[in-house]
């Protein structure tokens, strides 16, 4: 069919997902995406368990034997009442001294193998390491004293003491009521692996006295000075590390309290902004309400760190039954100005807000505790939620799970695969510290689903009442978490906020690894979390009838090498070098302000405040990926090039089969400043490279009070082209939304890249924020090119295209339109070149602009200063087209453009839609856009009035469900213009039930052998709409109207027969089966990829959504990369 036309390079396959607060400048581009659902923060009440036994220095509860402390407690240790003060002497043959001060049986004892961090501060800062000569017995009360734990203590306690047997439940006062002893603080003893646990010539007892250590032998008695410390887990520390890590221990995590303040600390200290959370203890002190005004920063961070880390406790119970049914009444009764739905940048309930509950405890519930109604409310649920018991733990989750919190607004909450729940409800999280029950979370729930297993009564026996805080989390579609030490907890803390984060997470783009779809074939879809400004790549394998696998192939995260072992490079100003502080001139580490910055970026997490450094937190390495699509390189397409006469056409061929056996790669960009070279296959990280002109942006991601902004968000594209005297590999890429610089680099060889692969960058007065891409080609001069729109935002705010040598980035001309003023900003986007004369040279480019021109570029001359507009003169350019709605209003054209020949008559057209996405302005706007296709017949054309209409004439429902719309061809009563004497069609943008809709194009249309397709948009500004939906349509090119073969696969059979037509009702009543011309999305959806008769659309929601499409023929399907070959 139409199969001659352009440049090889093809479309970018992208989600333009743009952003939110305006520029300084005319042209409002956003510094963070506007996909508004992800802006909806989540409730979150943390419930932190403040029983009694929190303050105890021994875990599990059956190794507590007389003792709840270690160390003699100051007065009112944590605000409250203490237990007497029974501490077992530190005598080497007392059974409770060396039992308990051993972590192999006591898991909150200090272990020499674990690494102590400090708490950290509401601005994610550390409270630093502790002075081991003065170690705070309570970092969160500077008032209850300190313990200098290198001296020789004398001090008052309930001292006790069992050196007679090995009875761990018998034991005896050392000397009477309070009374003075004296110990060595810093002694601790390791179980040697076998025999009784409670005979002491089994342990090796450590010790270190001031400034030295000892590690002594209690069978022979023998005590010998050490030098170092060496641990099973390869750990070695000096005398000095050790003495700083128990101190660490002693303040930070000595007890059941401080072990979970300290993990809350880390794991909340980590948690970005995009959330609100509230406080309260099980026995209902410290509460701190979910905020409805602001984030969980500034003021509302400080308060809920201060009454996390600073409530007091008392010697009180465990009532964990009647603390989640507070929460749970908390989300469905509170109301006026705390009303947790409400926030107050919205005057109602935001109907989609999620809302967690996170339960922490180290016990078993104890309260006398029921339910107001339905007790038993699992009791009629099916398996594996329900029990035949009345006011658990689980009952309470279940009844804040299945009511409706707010039954007053609409039922918007997102779901996921393991929470249908749409309406408001409270999901439950739990996480237990040192307790034990009878079933096992890790194997157990199968069974319990299939009713071979059933949930114990927890009123029976304590270990049920754990299993019924697990219950609560699988009847509250959370997830529970059962830690045994101080790591677990931690790392179970943020395991669960992750958790959470996911849920509210947005993402963005796909790729393939091929046109067409085979047993191996990977769609590579680039992804962001909105919460904390991270993101990934995964690999998901699609089979041959289109099935996307839920599992990934693999995660680019986990596959990333060490900071120190990763290959990144960057511009010198002259030419490559390595980023790392030494590879930095003078003037970018100036830029960059110290090395531990570079160390950062590079992936180092040391100096992360969590780690007792001063640089922000990042539960990820990878940079949030929002607009740029992935691109697969793997062999070089076939181009046919050996039809043409000019140098090096001929070895092509050569050139192709040299690099056949490369290494397949994905390259994209990331808002970590970085270009992600990535091996296709493995998801391991190449290598990767930083714009220079990023730098200065980059060093505020280290910044703990770091906003998003865009830094390095364009869409790497890459083409085979003869440079230097051969064929090689040459991506370019840019900054998109985040900078105004292009740059080049050398990948034939991914192997081998290096910093002299990296060929040049390029900035320039008349250069702004590219929001479209770049494009290659060889033109008529002999010399092979990238060719640049201008973007937006530059220095005069025209729209220019520049054309830059290939080998040298330097400027071959620059064509000013000279349209567009400080006062009405202007800037070109993606342009698209044809070859018409079939010689392999490019000889006139199409774009357009945000004032609504198209512009035709003459570029056949072989002398670059004759390169111009088509129309118009050097001093006053005429656009080929300009785009007017209805009523005389300019359409900006930020979208690509696309070009097909008629095989009926050989003329040349120009396909693009108009619209804008690129600022919050942009989400609540309904003007009228519109689709269009142009015929080039070498004028131009002057108005929509020499355009033949189309209109949605019917949008409608399968039995399945699928939304549909029928478009008019020539011929029907309603938008069907003939074709006679019309320069081509128009379609505006508008629903034949809804009317005007704000619905837009901001993705080039894609050619797919006889069917236009185009991606539609219809952004919302309600936050509970994430993003906000769409439509992807497919048209006759030539006509603009509905194909007269069936497109798509609306019955979803897997193929596309008479079975897909649709209902088109007339307006005397009578139907007919006809094809339907697209389908909506319930997202935003990307442009089309095509994969042999699969059509596949990435969606704002993150997911991928593919389905089968034909193209008329029997023959089967050619894909649109295919055709873009000659």
């Amino acid at each position: 069919m139409f199969r001659h036309l352009l440049h090889a390079a093809g479309h970018a396959c992208a989600l333009l997902l743009l952003a939110g607060a305006p520029a300084q400048a005319a042209v409002d581009i956003a510094e963070s995406p506007i996909v508004v659902g992800s802006s909806v923060a989540p409730n979150i009440m943390f419930l932190l368990d403040d029983s009694g036994s929190m303050q105890w220095e021994v875990m599990p509860d059956e190794n507590l034997h007389y003792s709840y402390y270690l160390f003699p407690p100051p007065n009112k240790l944590y605000g409250g009442n203490n237990y007497t003060s029974r501490v077992p002497t530190f005598d080497d043959d007392n059974i409770h001294n060396f039992f308990g001060r051993s972590p192999d049986n006591n898991a909150v004892f200090y272990n020499p193998q674990a690494d102590y961090r400090p708490w950290l501060r509401h601005t994610g800062a550390s409270f630093g390491d502790v002075s081991p000569t003065a170690a705070p017995y309570n970092p969160g009360d500077a008032g209850k004293g300190t313990m200098d734990l290198t001296a020789l203590q004398l001090q008052s306690a309930y001292w006790i003491t069992n050196t007679y047997s090995t009875d761990l439940n018998s034991a005896s006062y050392a000397c009477g009521l309070l009374c003075l002893q004296t110990f060595q603080p810093i002694t601790f003893y390791i179980y040697r692996g076998s025999g009784s646990r409670v005979v002491a010539s089994n342990y090796t007892k450590y010790q270190i006295r001031g400034t030295r250590a000892y590690k002594r032998d209690p069978v022979t008695a023998a005590e010998v000075q050490i030098a170092e410390f060496t641990w099973p887990n390869g750990r070695t520390r000096s005398v000095a590390e050790e003495t700083q890590n128990f101190a660490n221990w002693f303040s930070y995590y000595r007890s059941r309290i401080l072990t979970v303040r300290a993990g809350a600390s880390i794991a909340f200290g980590q948690l970005g902004e995009n959330y609100r959370v509230g406080f309260r203890t099980i026995n209902g002190d410290g509460e701190f309400l979910i905020p409805t005004t602001g984030r969980f920063s500034g003021s509302n961070r400080e308060t809920w760190f201060n009454r996390m880390l600073l409530t007091s406790m008392d010697t009180s119970g465990t009532p964990l039954r009647t603390s989640l049914n507070w929460a749970g009444n908390y989300f469905e009764n509170k109301s006026g100005s705390n009303d947790p739905w409400r926030d107050s940048a919205y005057t109602n309930p935001l109907a989609c807000r999620q809302s967690f509950s996170i339960l922490t405890t180290d016990g078993y519930w104890s309260d006398n505790f029921s339910l107001s109604s339905d007790s038993n409310a699992d009791g009629s649920q099916p398996r594996p939620y329900r029990d035949t018991y009345s006011n658990t733990l689980a009952d309470v989750a279940m009844y804040y799970y299945k009511r409706d919190l707010r039954s007053s607004i609409a039922d918007q909450v997102p779901t996921n695969p393991n929470d249908s729940a749409a309406w408001q409800h409270m999901v439950t999280f739990g996480l237990s510290l040192g307790v034990s029950g009878t079933l096992d979370p890790e194997s157990d729930l199968p069974a319990l689903t299939a009713g071979t297993k059933s949930w114990p009564n927890p009123a029976l026996t304590s270990p049920a009442k754990l299993d019924d805080l697990w219950h609560a989390t699988v009847n509250g579609r959370g997830a529970f978490v059962n830690a045994s030490d101080p790591q677990q907890f931690t790392d179970g803390l943020s395991a669960v906020l992750t958790n959470i984060g996911e849920r509210v997470a947005a993402n963005g783009s796909v790729s393939a690894s091929s046109t067409s779809i085979s047993n191996d074939t990977l769609l590579y879809q680039a992804r962001f979390v909105g919460s904390d400004w991270t993101g990934d790549l995964w690999a998901r394998p699609i089979a041959t009838d289109g099935t996307i696998a839920a599992t990934p192939l693999w995660k680019a995260s986990e596959h990333l090498p060490l900071h120190g072992s990763r290959a990144i490079y960057t511009w010198s100003g002259s030419s490559g070098t390595a980023f790392t502080w030494a590879g930095l001139s003078a003037a970018q580490r100036l830029t960059m302000g110290s090395s531990a910055v570079v160390d950062y970026l590079r992936g180092d997490t040391r100096n992360e405040g969590r780690n007792a450094g001063t640089l922000r937190n990042r539960s990820g390495i990878l940079g949030d990926i929002v607009n740029s699509t992935p691109v697969y390189v793997g062999e070089a397409a076939d181009l046919r090039l050996d039809r043409f006469s000019w140098t090096g056409a001929s070895d092509y061929q050569t050139h192709r089969a040299a690099v056949a056996p490369r290494r397949e790669m994905v390259y994209v960009a990331a808002n970590d400043g970085m270009l992600h070279a990535f091996d296709a296959r493995t998801g391991a990280e190449r290598f990767a490279y930083v714009p220079s002109a990023a730098l200065g942006d980059m060093k505020s991601l280290a910044s703990i009070d770091y906003a998003h902004k865009f830094m390095h968000d364009g869409s790497p594209v890459v083409a085979e082209a003869y440079v230097s005297g051969a064929w090689r590999t040459i991506l370019v890429g840019t900054q998109g939304r985040g900078g105004r610089s292009v740059y080049a680099l050398d990948i034939t060889d991914p192997d081998a890249f290096s910093a002299t692969k990296v060929l040049w960058e390029f900035s320039d007065g008349d250069l702004g924020q590219l929001v479209g891409n770049p494009v290659f080609a060889r033109m008529n001069d002999g010399n092979w090119a990238v060719i640049l729109g201008n973007g937006y935002n530059s220095n005069n705010n025209r729209a220019v295209l520049l054309v830059l040598d290939l080998a040298s980035g330097t400027v071959r001309q620059r064509i000013d339109t000279r349209t567009g003023s400080g006062s009405s900003s202007n800037g070109l986007s993606t342009p698209e070149g044809v070859d018409v004369d079939r010689d392999g040279d490019i000889d006139y480019f199409y774009a357009g602009d945000f004032l609504g021109n198209v512009w035709k570029f003459d570029v056949t001359n072989s002398a670059p200063a004759q390169w111009r507009t088509a129309f118009g003169s050097v001093a006053a350019p005429q656009p080929f087209f300009t785009a007017r709605d209805a009523s005389n209003g300019v359409q900006s054209i930020t979208s690509g453009i696309s070009l097909g020949f008629n095989p009926a008559d050989r003329k040349l057209w120009v396909f693009f839609g108009t619209g804008r996405y690129l600022s919050t302005l942009d989400l609540s706007t309904t003007s009228v856009q519109t689709w269009y296709g142009l015929s080039d017949t070498g004028t131009q054309v002057a108005s929509r009035s020499n355009l033949a209409q189309r209109v949605v004439l019917q949008e409608g429902a399968t039995g399945l469900g699928d939304r549909y719309r029928i478009i008019s061809k020539p011929g029907d009563s309603s938008g069907g213009d003939s074709m006679s004497n019309k320069r081509g069609w128009y379609m505006d943008l508008r629903s034949p039930s809804a009317g005007a809709e704000g619905e837009r194009i901001v993705s080039a249309p894609i050619i797919s052998v006889n069917t236009l397709f185009v991606s539609t948009l219809i952004p919302s500004s309600d936050p509970c709409v994430p993003g906000g939906r769409g439509w992807v349509l497919g048209v006759n090119p030539f006509t603009g109207g509905r194909q007269d073969f069936d497109v798509f696969d609306f019955n979803r059979d897997g193929g596309v027969d008479a079975g897909d037509q649709v209902n088109l009702t007339y307006s005397n009543g009578t139907t007919k089966k006809v094809p339907g011309s697209g389908y909506s999305t319930d997202n935003l959806p990307g442009s089309p990829l095509t994969l042999g008769k699969q059509q596949v659309v990435g969606g704002s929601d993150g997911n991928a959504q593919s389905r089968a499409i034909s193209d008329g023929t029997r023959t089967g399907r050619v894909s649109w990369k295919e055709i873009l070959g000659d």
